[in-house]
């Protein structure tokens, strides 16, 4: 598996670039290899969040200045930008990204490798996904600096939440009008640091992040033969996850209500630190795994001396489907709390640990084992 990183690893695999294109082919020359029934679910993508992000705090920072001429349009303003981040950001419906992909000529792919499909005999399918995607560095996941971005981020939900209310006092207390500009600095810095990294920063190398997660999805073909005949598998590497999930987005549509029942397991930057079985993921609201799923995953995980984690950082793939209650954990690893060479250029193919690489498959293996040993009859306690 370590060699798929090494491969992996040399194309810097932005989101609709030529580099993600060459990374789709090969994972999809895998998947035949091992006889899967193999599609290409092709979308539009933005080449990273930035362009989102920019958007939504671009309304709450501005709105104190448009406030200067009309308090009114300036509190609508800033109204939409805190509706926008919560409906993007925290509830994972993605208004502005589907809004933007509409103008971007670039675009992603999912690829979606079947086995037994039509053969489960009414067995709820069992769905591995990791996406393939790199990202871009910025200021904020510099090393010396990433410890700080999750306070960020609430930061700027705080202020984009009473920037607001800060304008609406503003019709009785004009002290609150002034309060709005100190709120509005967090958003504005964000802001700059978002143009910067368009501008001056370029895509890392995604050893971990998450060349080591698609190395573990196609490890699992080579021991899944024989194996989990019951329930239909879904091996699926997702494109643009790095965009704002956009890959696992359109997934999730295309496959509309047949995915309720469904088991997912995410594999996402396993390869440096501990690894963990994450049942909870969220930056400011967080959403777990199914109850029923959860318990089963931890009683797996713990006879492989793999504990149960809440990743309360940026979203994997398996957010929004935590989001909308159905059966989905991720499998991440961590060092000192943090995955390891989060989005910078450090992330090589010398820092990812084979040990941590097989044993994140044999629990990947044991989780699936379980599962259709199970067929499919777990409820809700």
């Amino acid at each position: 598996m370590y060699g798929y990183v090494e491969l992996l690893s040399k194309l810097k695999r932005g989101a609709g670039s030529r580099e993600e294109l060459e990374a789709s082919y090969f994972i999809e020359s895998v998947f035949r290899e091992h006889g899967l029934e193999v599609s290409r679910q092709a979308f539009k993508t933005l080449p990273s969040f930035s362009y989102t992000y920019l958007v939504i705090y671009g309304f709450s920072a501005v709105s104190p200045f448009i406030a200067l001429f009309s308090l009114g349009l300036g509190g609508v303003f800033s109204l939409v930008g805190f509706v926008l981040l919560v409906l993007e950001g925290e509830l994972y419906y993605p208004v502005v990204t589907r809004f933007l992909r509409i103008f971007s000529p670039l675009v992603s792919y999912n690829i979606i490798g079947v086995r037994g499909t039509g053969v489960g005999g009414g067995r709820p399918p069992v769905v591995v996904m990791a996406h393939y995607d790199s990202t871009k560095a910025a200021l904020s996941f510099e090393p010396r600096m990433v410890g700080g971005l999750r306070a960020t981020v609430v930061l700027n939900f705080v202020s984009s939440c009473i920037i607001p209310l800060l304008l609406l006092l503003s019709f009785v207390f004009r002290v609150a009008f002034y309060a709005s500009f100190l709120f509005a600095v967090p958003l504005w810095v964000s802001v700059g640091i978002l143009v910067h990294r368009e501008l001056v920063h370029g895509y890392v190398p995604g050893a971990n992040d998450n060349a080591s997660g698609v190395a573990v999805l196609l490890g699992l073909l080579n021991e899944l033969r024989g194996r989990c005949v019951g329930n239909p598998l879904y091996f699926v590497a997702t494109g643009s996850e790095e965009s704002g999930m956009i890959g696992a987005y359109e997934f999730y549509g295309e496959c509309g209500g047949g995915l309720d029942d469904a088991y997912i397991i995410n594999v996402d930057n396993p390869g440096i630190g501990d690894l963990k079985l994450v049942t909870r993921e969220g930056m400011v609201f967080s959403y777990g795994c199914e109850r029923g799923f959860r318990e089963l995953s931890v009683k797996v995980a713990s006879s492989l001396g793999v504990r149960e984690h809440e990743y309360r950082f940026l979203p994997t793939d398996a957010t929004p489907a935590m989001r909308r209650g159905w059966r989905a954990v991720s499998i991440m690893a961590f060092r000192d709390k943090r995955i390891g060479n989060y989005h910078w250029y450090t992330d090589t193919p010398e820092g990812v640990s084979p040990e941590n690489l097989e044993l994140a498959k044999k629990l990947v293996v044991s989780l699936l084992d379980e599962v259709c040993s199970q067929g499919g009859s777990l409820k809700e306690g």
